[in-house]
This record gives C-alpha cells, sequence and structure tokens, in this order.
C-alpha cells in the first residue's frame, strides 16, 4: 500500500492512481475508501468505459453497505446515460430495484436492458452474467407484475436455449417451480 499511496501522492489527478487505491480498498472490503476513489476516478478521467465501471463498482460497494438505496439508483442511473448501449447496468439496476421489490421499475429497466447491444462485456471485469441475465430479471419481475405468462415463456425460454451458470440454473429450477404451483 504505501506504494501505491506514493505515486497517489505525486499526482493525486491521475485516474489510474485512485483506481489502483480503490480496488485495493475494494480487495481488503473498505467499501467506504474503495467508493471514494472509484467515483474520483470516474470524475477525473475521460475514457468513457472506465467511467461506467468505475460507477458500476461504487453502486455495488454502496449496496454491499446497505441503507444507501438512493445512491446505489443514482450510480446506476449515472453509468446507464454514460453508456446506454451497454447491458451490465441495466441488469444491475434491475437486480437491485427488484431486491427493493419495486418490481414494474425492474420490469422496465430488464426490458430496456434486453434491447442494449449485446456486445463482449468481459473487457470490464465485473460479475456480469451475459445475456440471460436480463432476461432472467424480465421473466421475474414480470411475475410480480402480472405478466405471469410472459414470465412463464421467458424462464422455458432461459431453460432451453442458454448455458448458465450453475446460480442461475438453480433460481430458474425454483422460479420455474414456483411458476408451476402458481399456475
Amino acid at each position: 500500500m504505501n506504494d501505491i499511496l506514493k505515486e497517489y501522492i505525486k499526482n493525486p489527478q491521475d485516474p489510474h492512481h485512485n483506481l489502483t487505491i480503490a480496488k485495493h480498498y475494494d480487495s481488503i472490503g473498505q467499501t467506504a475508501a474503495a467508493i471514494s476513489f472509484y467515483i474520483r476516478t470516474a470524475e477525473r478521467c475521460t475514457n468513457k468505459l472506465l467511467q461506467y465501471k468505475c460507477l458500476l463498482n461504487a453502486a455495488r460497494c454502496f449496496s454491499s453497505q446497505g441503507c444507501r438505496s438512493n445512491s446505489v439508483k443514482g450510480l446506476y442511473q449515472n453509468a446507464i446515460t454514460i453508456l446506454p448501449a451497454r447491458p451490465e447496468a441495466y441488469y444491475f439496476f434491475s437486480s437491485f430495484l427488484y431486491e427493493q421489490r419495486l418490481y414494474n421499475d425492474a420490469y422496465m429497466i430488464a426490458c430496456l436492458g434486453e434491447i442494449a447491444e449485446d456486445i463482449d462485456w468481459s473487457d470490464i471485469n465485473i460479475d456480469y452474467p451475459g445475456a440471460y441475465g436480463i432476461l432472467f430479471q424480465k421473466a421475474i419481475s414480470a411475475w410480480w407484475c402480472g405478466l405471469c405468462e410472459q414470465s412463464i415463456d421467458i424462464l422455458e425460454d432461459l431453460q432451453k436455449n442458454y448455458t448458465m451458470s450453475q446460480e442461475f440454473k438453480t433460481c430458474l429450477l425454483y422460479t420455474s417451480d414456483a411458476a408451476d404451483e402458481e399456475a
């Protein structure tokens, strides 16, 4: 950490130094400090992809702290305005809204995310599952919006046509079973 701080002190406006510190604090669970440096990086760089990534990471850190829903919401909204054609912020924002039980908002954001470009998202190294994540968010929020048939159709499509992580497969099976019981 001393070397990181020495470089930062030489030029505290350098986005690279701010990002290095943000990542370090994030890696040791110091989310308050990490947030500060993620936001500093986003404010000080001109690279839109880096700004976007920093806002997503700051939102994730705030979310992990709890009781910061307005901050999380604002960061996701800002990320979407920076790169509206990328799908990740829509996915994370929809997931966040779903957790807040704002199902109509979660559904709307998932629908917007569904039309975002299907691009190589691996370049920002965040925990984004891929296109099936947006569809899953749309399906589970659709259910709570009274769009049960649409929800079931999406869940069946996911089950038949997508290769998903084990976590999503488990959620999908649980969700499909619950939908079958309700139907």
